[in-house]
């Protein structure tokens, strides 16, 4: 049965709270009006999106990893002939480009085309893109390498084409990819076939790593056979230079004693043994002039090393010194004018003229020394200034004589050079690395990760709803139809007295639902029907209305059905009521309520006699 809406006579009546419908959000009660309609176009949503998971192939991506950076084995000194490569992001960024090159690609698609040929049953399958490039002909390739240049003009324009199209279709599923943080490079590859997705991958990393290898080897070895040929050279001219300064010398009579001739080493012999011969007449003629001194003073002659070192002068000052001292017991004794003392003081002045005299010989000894020294460093100056002029006039020869040297020293240094280089470079090659190194290969990936299922089902599902609120709103938009309590009281322009919920449980038709204010007093239906019997019953104050006129618009809406539930209703709280059927056309209350329907108001109407009375009693309720 549909709902039901009562309205009340009285427009100053007000409606029931209890069972008035409740003011929901617009967007609450859309949802509630047409939720068919959004459940609906959801369900379809989802349904599509199945549909797109059943129909697309699954996807499988596989990751190689790669840092860069690698320390070089090779560098057992720790430098690199070729020179530290700077680790940077514009380093980083062009080692992706190296990944992603076209050139990589190819030959990545030639290496699998010739190890996983679909004509090796013990291979893996290729991928759709390279099953049908296999299928040209036996020589893939080197198709591809004709086509690639290696022998241009040899492939045909139409393989050159496919060929082309099956770098293209590889590089599509090649993906190279950096978190710009770091030094690592992951190379992700995908396709419909997860051994192909790691193989893909493995290869790639394979061929630049390989790269990397072939070009140090390449570079390391253009730089070996560069040196090889400087160190010949070297060689030639450091041979030619030597023999050239020893013709030179052997021409000039020029002998070489530790970078310096004959003439140059006397000379600097006889400069040091001058300044020797300097010092020591220096020091003679200091010594004859200090003896002098003394021997005219007669004093202070202690002072001189050579009085003191002289045995004889010894001897006297001994004697000097035991006379002085027998003149001084004499004189203490006797007086000084004694004879004893006077005789003592005379052998004294005698033994100190005697060491005057000795002093006077050490003199002249020491400045006949000194007349030794000074010929003897006249005779070095002169020696010195012979040599001077002869080194003075060799000066040419002498000149050209170290242009030879300094440029033969400067071809050995040249060659010992070139040959740490060469050493340096022959460890390089022997231990050479990559500047990369492999951190992970790829593995066959357990699930796919193109089509992501989660995130299709949850955009169709959100795809579906937002189409279903779409339509939901212009359908809401384009129907002219009530759709509230609030709408009914604005047309109408009287209260609503209350809404009958929907009964949803029909037991044996429409006799039976009649017999729900009966049956079951307690239900929500029966509830609001004595509701609205309360309602009726005090919406006019003091007055108790005493008709009630139950009508509809259209045919069908539930009149007879709601006039029977309200009478049973009312006659169940002890009212007297009479229930009416004004309907002479189809009167359907006496079916409802299973009585008879011999006499009713069209007899009335009409004056017929009638012999029973047309008023029935419901035995259920009193009505």
């Amino acid at each position: 049965m549909s709902r039901l809406m009562t309205i009340a006579p009285d427009p100053k009546a007000r409606p029931n709270p209890l069972f008035a419908e409740t003011r929901m959000p617009r967007a609450a009660q859309l949802l509630r009006r047409r939720y068919r309609a959004i459940l609906a176009m959801a369900i379809l949503g989802l349904a599509c999106a199945i549909g797109y998971l059943k129909v697309t192939p699954h996807r499988y991506t596989a990751q190689a990893t790669l840092a860069l950076g690698g320390a070089d084995a090779s560098l057992a000194s720790g430098k690199s002939a070729m020179g530290a490569v700077p680790m940077d992001f514009a380093t980083v960024r062009t080692q992706v480009q190296i990944l992603e090159s076209w050139t990589l690609a190819a030959n990545a698609v030639a290496k699998l085309g010739v190890v996983a040929a679909p004509r090796d049953p013990r291979g893996p399958a290729l991928p759709a893109s390279l099953v049908w490039l296999s299928d040209l002909y036996d020589g893939l390739y080197d198709g591809l390498l004709e086509a690639l240049g290696a022998r241009p003009g040899v492939a045909s324009p139409e393989i050159h084409r496919q060929l082309l199209s099956a770098v293209d279709e590889f590089r599509r599923g090649l993906a190279v990819v950096t978190d710009g943080r770091s030094f690592v490079i992951q190379i992700r590859y995908q396709s419909e076939d997860p051994k192909i997705a790691a193989a893909a991958a493995n290869t790639v990393a394979e061929l630049y790593l390989g790269d990397q290898l072939e070009y140090k080897t390449e570079t390391i070895g253009r730089l070996s056979r560069w040196l090889s040929q400087r160190i010949q050279t070297a060689r030639a001219n450091l041979h030619d230079t030597e023999w050239a300064l020893r013709l030179f010398r052997q021409q000039n009579n020029l002998v070489d004693t530790k970078g310096l001739t004959i003439t140059q080493q006397q000379l600097a012999e006889l400069n040091s043994q001058l300044v020797l011969a300097t010092a020591e007449l220096a020091q003679r003629e200091a010594r004859a002039r200090n003896l002098k001194e003394i021997a005219r003073t007669g004093s202070e002659t202690a002072a001189a090393p050579e009085v003191l070192a002289s045995p004889l002068i010894q001897v006297l000052r001994d004697q000097e010194a035991q006379l002085t001292r027998k003149a001084a017991e004499a004189a203490s004794r006797y007086g000084e004018k004694h004879p004893a003392a006077q005789g003592s003081k005379s052998e004294i002045a005698d033994l100190r003229h005697k060491i005057a005299g000795e002093i006077d010989k050490i003199a002249l000894s020491v400045a006949a020394e000194a007349d030794m020294a000074r010929a003897r460093a006249g005779s070095l100056r002169a020696t010195i200034d012979n040599l001077q002029r002869a080194v003075s006039s060799a000066s040419t020869a002498d000149v050209r004589l170290r242009e030879l040297e300094q440029q033969a020293q400067s071809e050995r240094a040249e060659l010992a050079t070139f040959l740490a280089h060469a050493a340096e470079t022959a460890d390089q090659e022997l231990l050479i690395r990559a500047d990369a190194r492999l951190v992970s290969a790829a593995v066959e990936p357990l699930r796919p990760s193109a089509p992501k299922t989660f995130i299709v089902l949850l955009l169709g599902l959100g795809g579906g709803l937002l189409v279903g609120a779409m339509i939901a709103v212009w359908r809401d938009r384009t129907d002219d139809g009530v759709r509230g309590v609030g709408q009914i009281e604005a047309i109408v322009g009287v209260p609503c007295l209350a809404l009958l919920p929907k009964l949803r449980r029909i037991r044996l038709g429409a006799s039976s639902a009649a017999m729900e204010v009966v049956d079951r007093p307690g239900s929500a239906f029966s509830e609001a029907v004595r509701s609205i019997v309360a309602t009726l019953e005090f919406s006019s104050g003091a007055k108790q209305p005493k008709v009630i006129l139950v009508t509809s618009t259209l045919p069908g809406a539930g009149k007879t059905f709601f006039a029977a539930s309200l009478g049973r209703s009312a006659a169940k709280a002890g009212l007297k009521v009479l229930l009416i059927d004004c309907n002479l056309r189809r009167p359907a209350v006496a079916g409802l309520l299973r009585c008879a329907d011999d006499a009713g108001l069209d007899a009335l109407v009409s004056g017929r006699e009638l012999i029973e009375s047309p008023i029935q009693k419901d035995p259920a309720s009193g009505l």
